[in-house]
Formats: C-alpha cells, structure tokens, sequence
C-alpha cells in the first residue's frame, strides 16, 4: 500500500521544529546551531520533493498519454484514408477522392492540388476549392507554376502570393513518390495548423502521392498495351485486306464476315471476353491461301484432285503461320477449323458435331451466307430468301442447327 505524499512533509516539519529546539535551548554542542538548522533545512527539502515529484511524475505520464492517443488518432486516420484511396485505379477520379479526403481529415475548405505534367515539363491545377476554386479555370492555368515548391517552402509556412486570403491560415507539401515530385498540395483554414495538422498532412500526402503515380503509371501501361493492340489489329486488317486484293473473287470478305461473325456470336451469348479474338479469327480465315498459287487460287474452272488437295491444305498452313504468334493463338479456331462440318465431312480433321470449337461452327454459317448473297465470276448473287432456305435446309448436317436458328431469327425468319 502507497503512503500518502503528506506524511514524509510531516516528518521533515518535525525534524525542522526540533532543530530550531535544539538552537533555542543553546544544547552544549559547539555546533549545535549549524547541526540545527542542517536538520531543519533537510527536513523541509524532504518534504517538498515528497509533495513535488509525484506530481511531475503524474504531469510526464499524462504528456506520454495525450501524445500515444495523437498517434493512435493518425494512424487511424491513415488507414481510412488508405482504404478510400484504394478503390479507385483512374488518376483523375484519384485525384479528386484525395482532395475530398483531406478536406474533410483536415477541415480544411480551401485547397489546391497540383500534379506534374511530364510530356510539357509543367505543372496542372486538377483540383481548386474553397477561396481558391478561381485557381482551377483554364484561364488561371498560367498560374499553376508559381504554386510549385520549388518557387515557395511549405515547410517555413512561405505560401505563394497568389493564395493569399483574408483570415485564411496557410500550409502545404509537395506530393513525392519514389523519390520523384510528381506535384504540391496546399491547404487553407481559419484556424493555424498546429506541428501534429502538419504532420498529419505529410503523412496523407506520402499515401495519396503513391496512390497517385500507381494509377499514373497504370494508366501509362494501359495507354501502350492499348496502342499495342491497335497496331496488331492494323497488321492484321491489312493481312486481311491483301488476301481480298490477291482473290479477286473475295474483294472486302473478310471485313463483312467477320462483323456478321461477331454480331451473330453475341446473339448466341459469346463471352465478351473472347469476342475480340474471335473477330480477328474472322479476318484472317484464309490467312493459309498465302501459300496457294495464283494458279489455283484464281482458277475459273473447275479444279482437279490435285489442286483440291493444294487448297484444302491451306487451314493447316494456317496454323503453321499463327501459332508461333502468341497474340493470335486465341484467335486460331476459325482459320483452323472452319472448313469442318456437323456431320464430319469437312476438312481438314473431318471433326463433327461440338468437336468442332463453336467460334467455327458460327463462322462456317456466315461464310456460306456471304459466298452465296454476293456475285462470283461463275453466278449471280442469291437472293437473301434462296441463300437462308440453303442455310435452313442443311442445318443439322453442314451446320450446327442451333447456330442456324439464331441466324434465321436475326435475318426476321
């Protein structure tokens, strides 16, 4: 059990009231009066530091307290604010959720935010609220660089002229991530931001620019796969588009079956995940005619065994021309297959029924459609009537009868 604080005070009173005795009754001692008043000043130094030091004790604890709880409070906030950042990947939405956020963290009604433009060497206000809002007008863009660190120190409470307001207190920091400025955020409020609201500041502004040049970045990935795709999708067009060139008989096929192909393999519920590969399949369908004579290939009359066997060698030829190239490999069903038939009597595997992938068994209708509703040098064009009777008549044996039905109903049969 603590005793109380009071009782070693009593103690040294005591031993003081007793020194005092000892000088009045003059005790025989030489030095009694110095011994006296030794004892007597002891006694009091004893009974104020029994009174003193808990309270500084209690003083230090409550300091150590006050500043645990600060820290528990930003980390608390730290991490809301990274579970808000992180369901947003586009650097633009980004941006306004970390204005959002730290206006309501930091109570803080005006801000600007500022990011780097790479390709110019300049710097962008994206964001521009509060008595700053006129900050983020195209016509105040020009402004945008003396807001920058570089020409203002947030860290000695220097702020650009420019955001200078009546009653408003002013902080900010530049926003770094991976040891590169990618931009500045300054912040305004009534009251003066205290060393925990700027450390606080800092803090976000570390998490936001991280979640930032990670969506930058991101996007800059997208941007070139994008731009990727698109050239490949190019190559491929005019692969495609040579092929119509060199069989004059097939000038622009490949570009109408293969946007009848993807229409009808939406109708039937195709992923659309696998509509972009089964387009490209499409257009280069007769990719394996590059390697049949022009012979052959343009021939009027009718073909011998031989020259059959040359052409119907050309789905093979066409796999040996794709498969060494991974961004077509998904895309190979159609050039593969789409000479194979429901009941196994196409080429080149003789495959039958659902062994035939279903980006085939579609595109095998669309080709016969195309073929017979447009002119060949040897006969007119069927009427579309004639052309869905052929189609309807040889479902269930050339194709597949639920591919047919969903083409009639797209054609209003």
């Amino acid at each position: 059990m603590t005793s109380s604080p009071r009782i070693p005070f009593i103690v040294g009173s005591v031993i003081w009231l007793l020194g005092e005795i000892y000088l009045f009754t003059k005790v025989h001692l030489p030095e009694g009066p110095l011994l006296g008043a030794t004892i007597g000043l002891g006694g009091l130094m004893l009974g104020a530091a029994a009174i003193l030091r808990p309270r500084q004790i209690v003083s230090a604890s409550a300091n150590d307290a006050s500043d645990r709880l600060q820290h528990e409070r930003e980390q608390q906030v730290l991490v809301e604010f990274t579970s808000a950042l992180r369901g947003t990947t586009n650097s633009g939405d980004l941006a306004t959720t970390l204005a959002d956020q730290i206006s309501t963290r930091l109570l803080v009604p005006h801000l600007v935010l500022l990011l780097c433009d790479e390709q110019s060497g300049g710097v962008q206000i994206v964001c521009a609220r509060g008595a700053w809002a006129k900050l983020g007008d195209q016509a105040s863009q020009a402004a945008a660089g003396s807001l920058c660190p570089s020409h203002s120190n947030p860290a000695d409470g220097t702020a650009p002229a420019i955001l200078n307001a009546r009653g408003v207190m002013i902080t900010g920091t530049e926003l770094s991530a991976h040891q590169q400025r990618i931009g500045a955020l300054w912040v305004g409020r009534g009251e003066v931001f205290s060393p925990s609201d700027r450390r606080l500041l800092i803090s976000l502004a570390e998490v936001g620019a991280s979640a930032l040049r990670r969506a930058q970045w991101n996007e800059r990935l997208e941007q070139a796969n994008t731009a990727l795709r698109e050239a490949y999708d190019a190559t491929i067009s005019g692969w495609a588009r040579a092929l119509d060139l060199r069989d004059r008989e097939t000038e622009d096929h490949s570009r109408r079956v293969a946007a009848l192909t993807v229409a009808l393999a939406r109708e039937i519920g195709v992923p659309a995940s696998e509509i972009e590969h089964l387009r490209r399949g499409a257009l280069l369908h007769d990719i394996g005619k590059m390697g049949v004579p022009d012979a052959i290939l343009n021939k009027t009359g009718p073909l011998t065994d031989e020259e059959r066997a040359v052409i119907q060698r050309h789905p093979t030829d066409a796999c040996r021309i794709l498969e060494p190239i991974a961004y077509l490999r998904p895309a190979m069903d159609i050039p593969r297959a789409h000479h194979e038939r429901w009941d196994g009597s196409g080429y080149p595997a003789g495959l039958c029924g659902e062994e035939i992938p279903l980006a085939a068994r579609i595109f095998a209708v669309v080709d016969v459609w195309d073929a017979l509703t447009n002119d060949r040098p040897y006969r007119e064009a069927w009427p579309a009537e004639r052309a869905l009777g052929y189609i309807q008549e040889h479902a269930g044996t050339l194709f597949d009868p639920q591919v047919v039905r969903t083409f009639v109903e797209m054609h209003g049969g």
